[in-house]
């Protein structure tokens, strides 16, 4: 009876000593991912802040007004200016809102249901 009892405690032992190896492995394996998945996020946040950088040099104004002058014959650009956009009165209204204009300044009276789209 001794003998099996020594036997099986042996056994649990190996058993036991087997399964810590195995989590060890395991949790030097998680480590090491770790460890790579942050050196990849370093290194995506160096291409994101050069992309950044590169961004901001192509988007320099006085670049792009270098550039527009020097290729007006192909993109025909123009300075953006409030000239440029319609009239209010030229936005057609619902129907029964006609005669909502003031003359004088153009702008649409005081009526806060109507600038809410339904």
């Amino acid at each position: 009876m001794r003998l099996y009892q020594f036997l099986l405690s042996l056994l649990l032992i190996v058993a036991l000593a087997w399964w810590a190896y195995s989590e060890v492995n395991a949790t030097k394996s998680a480590i090491a991912e770790v460890r790579q998945l942050k050196a990849d996020i370093a290194h995506q946040q160096e291409l994101l802040e050069l992309l950044e950088a590169e961004w901001a040099y192509l988007t320099r104004p006085d670049r792009i007004e270098s550039l527009v002058k020097r290729y007006f014959s192909v993109v025909q650009l123009v300075p953006l200016t409030a000239l440029g956009f319609g009239d209010i009165r030229s936005v057609p209204l619902r129907n029964g809102d006609e005669g909502l204009f003031d003359e004088e300044s153009s702008l649409l009276l005081a009526m806060p249901e109507l600038w809410i789209p339904r």
